[in-house]
């Protein structure tokens, strides 16, 4: 039987999830005719993907979503992590949120797509907008607060649902699964005391602390952030970025099946581009995996070519400002070796050590995974983008999350000696990491919340001082042969 289930389940709501931020871009930036043809073939891939597949739940829907206490705790932790983020101006807002607020602030103000200027040098918005977009549409009807109020309520709902992707991939009490989860980080307290010499107070941000060469200060070379670091600076590509690999490793590893690969690498692009390069190692071994089983689908031949022809085109409008080279051919890292590895060892080396036993013993299927992660976090370090290496940084959401799946699962499990003294080994390592997310949750609580900023006082992306990371070219074929002014 095609279609057995009555009810959406999780992973049915993040497709939705994922999907309608590109819908609100097809109407927003692109001519009419276009945006109706990429209209039709996402809401093909859309009930392709979500009515061909095979479900495990029963037709009331109880397993799909488990348990009203389940969902009623998922909820109420997501609720409280998202307060504490800063998103919406309910928690204290990190330095990184005038660029999320001018963002929203130029495309409630400015009609779609957002230009600055007029004519042959006008420049434009292209950045990655899918997670601002629902707000900023709630924000063009009813103004600043309400806007603020949805992209709250947006990124509590994504939260919400990724928690429970998250408790169906791992399978272990989920009231120790999601704070565990909140609380994964590297080592970066022990790179904080190596490489910086000071002692910490309990709001310094911990994530900078590799310093190199004669450097004094820590410089912005590598990072790789925390779960609730990135909820906290980067939920525009984090709450994106994790629907996506919960879906592929579901997709994958329990459906066994490629239908939703290529559909969902092409749903990632306007998130980020950063998370379609984070994904495309763990496609192409799913790919390999399964056979391509299943590879030939409508949201794979249909819907995933349409958002990515035209993801293609609306990025390579960019300046170009990034600075794309190997990190070593940067000035001051021209002896960064020894650098370089001990910051693979604090970061994730360490416990990827515990594991590897662990890994030895699990399916098959299941093990290239793991060192899919710890290959992609090896190598992402190696390659270099903008002031302050964007690319590692966000390139490597992905890989953490999947790497991050591998130590929960060997921290929640104690079915045999030889696992527990390998928990006990990672819970000692996760609890000293624990002090980068706590720093940053004491911020939180510390300072004084934000509140809903200030319309007044936002600045405009043209007025950013890195204006130039969200500019492109107004002259190129996205804007003056596909989008709306255009035609």
């Amino acid at each position: 039987m095609i279609f057995r289930k009555k009810t959406l389940d999780s992973q049915d709501c993040a497709l939705l999830y994922l999907s309608l931020p590109y819908l609100l871009f097809f109407w927003g930036w692109l001519w009419l005719p276009y945006a109706l043809l990429a209209t039709v073939a996402l809401l093909i891939g859309l009930a392709s993907a979500i009515l061909g597949g095979r479900s495990e739940a029963r037709e009331d829907g109880s397993r799909a979503w488990g348990s009203w206490r389940r969902v009623l705790f998922v909820a109420v932790i997501a609720l409280v992590w998202v307060a504490l983020s800063g998103i919406g101006g309910l928690g204290f807002q990190n330095p990184d949120y005038p660029k999320h607020n001018a963002v929203l602030k130029d495309l409630i103000e400015k009609d779609w797509p957002v230009l600055y200027g007029e004519g042959g040098g006008a420049r434009a918005l292209v950045y990655y907008i899918a997670y601002y977009l629902p707000a900023a549409g709630v924000g063009k009807l009813l103004g600043w607060k309400a806007a603020n109020a949805c992209l709250f309520v947006w990124s509590t709902l994504g939260v919400f649902l990724f928690l429970l992707s998250l408790g169906k991939l791992i399978r272990r009490p989920i009231w120790l699964l999601v704070p565990a989860f909140i609380l994964l980080s590297g080592l970066d307290y022990v790179g904080f005391l190596l490489f910086l010499g000071r002692s910490v107070d309990g709001t310094t941000h911990l994530e900078w602390w590799m310093r190199l060469d004669e450097l004094k200060e820590p410089t912005r070379v590598w990072q790789y952030s925390s779960n609730t670091t990135l909820l906290f600076w980067v939920p525009q590509m984090c709450i994106g970025g994790w629907l996506l690999t919960t879906s592929l490793l579901s997709e994958t590893l329990v459906a066994k099946s490629s239908r939703n690969l290529i559909f969902l690498m092409a749903l990632s692009v306007l998130w980020s581009p950063f998370l379609t390069i984070g994904l495309i190692p763990f496609v192409v071994a799913s790919l390999f995996q399964n056979r391509m089983k299943s590879l030939v689908s409508l949201q794979n031949l249909i819907a995933a070519p349409v958002l990515l022809l035209l993801a293609f085109f609306f990025y390579r409008t960019r300046s170009g400002y990034e600075n794309w080279t190997w990190i070593w051919e940067v000035d001051h890292l021209q002896k960064f070796w020894t650098s370089y590895l001990l910051f693979l060892m604090l970061e994730f080396g360490a416990y990827a050590f515990f594991l590897k036993q662990r890994i030895a013993g699990i399916e098959p299927d299941t093990r290239p995974w793991f060192w899919t992660a710890v290959a992609s976090l090896a190598f992402f370090p190696l390659y270099s983008s903008g002031g302050s290496n964007d690319f590692a940084m966000r390139v490597a959401i992905v890989p953490l999350l999947v790497f991050w799946i591998f130590a929960l699962e060997t921290l929640l499990s104690w079915e045999h000696p030889t696992q527990r003294l390998t928990a006990r080994i990672l819970a000692l390592l996760l609890a000293i990491g624990a002090f980068t997310p706590l720093t940053e949750i004491s911020r939180a609580l510390w300072y004084e919340s934000s509140g809903i900023p200030d319309y007044e006082k936002v600045q405009s992306v043209e007025d950013l001082s890195l204006s130039v990371q969200y500019l492109g070219r107004s002259e190129d074929f996205f804007f003056r042969t596909l989008s709306r002014d255009a035609n």
